[in-house]
């Protein structure tokens, strides 16, 4: 037994290189046994560059006078500018035996760009002598490759055959050459569109096959200039000759459902069909028209480009959804939400350890924090952040109470990872980012001489939220990143009683309202995306109880409830289409433990310790935040 080793051979540039032929595995004998089995398998030949050909390509090759062939799995790639001329065949595998046997199976080639006047293979097998076996082989269209003059054929004629098939569009990447023309297309068992450009009709002068080809368009990108409307239609393929048979859509119907993809925002439905023009027996016409049956997108998150739209205006809207994966920005704005909402427990705990620090006087104050949360928003995103509150500030003594006031920097820092299924683009996308945000608080306090107490704190600044290859377009195979950026205003107000059971043990019962804005934003990414703002509105209901083991060490517990009244985020995309958005909202139960260490006197070390957390059957977060200072 001979078997060819696996091989892969580049071409760059090519002006009447090779004087025989051009193989990426080759396997010969002049007068083999017919008890011999001769391989050809998992080659490799790739084209590129600027030239003329003038001799034979095959990504498997193989020729002996008998025996059996089997020349599998071979791939030919066609990435160049070169001209191959009217004698030039490329073969994704190939066969010639006097009396031998051969299979050529599963071999591809990949035609990009290049002019072609030969003929291309995906199989080919002769052995006039014994039995011949071409199936599973491709053909693939795209890119600008000039066929014009070209013969496609995915098997050889008189073997036995299944599964040949010519593919228009690669990975997303359609077929836009300058001439939408194939000579001659022969021996194929089907034709899939992939991807393709809207408008653009390909047109086969000559096809002849054995038995029907059908015709698959049932998934597929399109990519276009000017945006189908509904009703919209073009014709995708038609055959100008037609030798034996014709053109068939599956199970023998002439009109099949569709779905197709537009960049990275929107798909839609649409219906293929087939006719017969110009007098034809057979099908020679493949018809693309986009479905005329409304979206399925709730009424309140489907809206019409221009809202003042008529209804008969609102009766011709295109039938756009979202696409999955537009949902993952929506996440991305619920992402910063949550992060800002971790921060502003941080600037809270901030104002608290300079209200209890029990100076008097002009002092610095500060809160760092880490948390985790697990936020269901439709779909589900863990939020990590480390952040941090520092300030100045001043505790003074008057009349009526402790007035307390200061003015802090602070910042977050953290990763985010989504959780949802983006459709199509799920393997080519990321769902882990990036959050960070920095900007400037004020903050204000005032203890009244019978323990009631009122408290504000006002933050502004700038949040982003980074996503890298987040997205993807079908169309062209291109990931884009989510990159948001936004202003935020935050702010919280708060009122509550200390009651005092010894000197040792009070319970201090609070209220407080927090409210939080996110500004919109707008970025391209494959598609038009405005991201809207979002608002944050949360109530508080909780209680603190705290023990003194002595002036300097005190713990304190608390429980309590708050409830987030919105936090929904809404993003719009081409065409009047939203995507799926994410909500926040919700009632959620918290509890939290820390210690106090002061100062002897006016100086010396300084900690506050804290561990919180809060939980719902929508919503779980561990947050510890710690102060550490020494007072000289």
């Amino acid at each position: 037994m001979l078997m060819q080793l696996p091989r892969i051979i580049k071409c760059i540039l090519a002006v009447e290189i090779y004087s025989g032929i051009i193989a990426g595995g080759d396997v010969f004998s002049h007068n083999g046994g017919t008890n011999r089995h001769y391989q050809a398998a998992n080659n490799e030949v790739h084209i590129s560059g600027a030239g003329t050909y003038s001799n034979q390509i095959y990504g498997g090759h193989g020729q002996a006078n008998n025996g059996l062939f089997s020349i599998n799995h071979n791939k030919v790639y066609l990435e160049g500018t070169s001209t191959f001329g009217n004698s030039v065949n490329i073969y994704g595998g190939f066969i010639s035996s006097a009396s031998g046997s051969g299979m050529a199976n599963n071999n591809e080639v990949y035609i990009k760009s290049g002019t072609y006047k030969g003929t291309i293979y995906g199989g080919y097998v002769s052995t006039p002598n014994g039995s011949a076996t071409a199936n599973h082989n491709k053909i693939y269209v795209y890119g600008n490759a000039d066929l014009s003059s070209a013969t496609l054929a995915g098997y050889s004629t008189g073997a036995a055959h299944s599964g040949n098939t010519l593919y228009f569009g690669y990975n997303g990447s359609a077929w836009t050459p300058d001439n939408y023309t194939i000579a001659s297309v022969t021996n194929f068992d089907h034709i899939e569109f992939n991807a393709a450009k809207w408008g653009e009709t390909i047109t086969i002068t000559n096809l002849q096959v054995t038995e029907d080809v059908s015709v698959d368009a049932s998934n597929l990108a399109f990519t276009a200039e000017v945006p189908p409307k509904v009703g919209d239609s073009y014709d995708m393929l038609k055959v100008t000759n037609i030798q034996n048979n014709g053109l068939a859509l599956k199970d023998g119907s002439t009109s099949v459902t569709s779905t197709y993809t537009i960049g990275t925002t929107v798909q839609g439905t649409g219906t293929v069909s087939i006719s017969k023009t110009n007098g034809n027996s057979k099908y020679n016409k493949v018809t693309y028209t986009i479905a005329t049956s409304q979206s399925s997108i709730p009424e309140e998150e489907q809206q019409p480009a221009d809202s003042k739209a008529s209804e008969t205006a609102i009766s011709s809207l295109p039938t756009y959804s979202a696409q999955p994966q537009t949902h993952g920005v929506a996440m991305a704005a619920s992402a910063t939400t949550s992060a800002l909402t971790q921060g502003s427990d941080t600037s809270s705990m901030a104002l608290y350890n300079l209200s209890t620090s029990r100076l008097k006087g002009v002092q610095t104050f500060s809160a760092v924090g880490g948390a985790a949360s697990r936020v269901e928003t439709g779909s589900h995103i863990t939020v990590k952040t480390l952040n941090f509150s520092v300030g100045v500030g001043n505790n003074t003594e008057t009349d009526y109470g402790l007035l307390t006031y200061g003015i802090a920097f602070e910042a977050g820092f953290g990763t985010f990872i989504n959780s949802y299924n983006a459709g199509t683009a799920d393997p080519y996308i990321s769902k882990k980012g990036q959050v960070n945000y920095h900007g400037g608080t004020l903050v204000g306090n005032f203890t009244f001489n019978n323990l009631y107490h009122i408290n504000a704190v006002f933050r502004i600044g700038n949040a982003r939220t980074e996503l890298n290859n987040g997205l993807y377009d079908a169309s062209t195979r291109q990931t884009y990143g989510i990159k948001q950026s936004s202003m935020y205003t935050g702010l919280e107000l708060g009122g509550g009683k200390i009651f005092k059971f010894d000197e040792d043990n009070s319970i201090d019962l609070y209220t407080k309202y927090y409210y939080l804005h996110q500004g919109s934003d707008d970025f391209y990414a494959g598609g038009n995306y405005h991201v809207h703002a979002v608002t944050s509105q949360r109530i508080k209901l909780a209680g603190r109880y705290q023990h003194d083991f002595s002036a300097r060490t005190t713990i304190y517990a608390g429980l309590g409830g708050e409830y987030e009244f919105d936090g929904k985020a809404k993003v719009s995309l081409d065409y009047g289409v939203q995507a799926k958005s994410t909500d926040i909202d919700g009632f959620r139960g918290f509890a939290e433990i820390g210690m106090i260490i002061r100062p002897k006197e006016q100086s010396g070390f300084c900690l506050d310790f804290d561990i919180k957390g809060r939980h719902s059957s929508r919503y779980r977060e561990i947050m510890a935040k710690m102060e550490i200072k020494y007072l000289f």
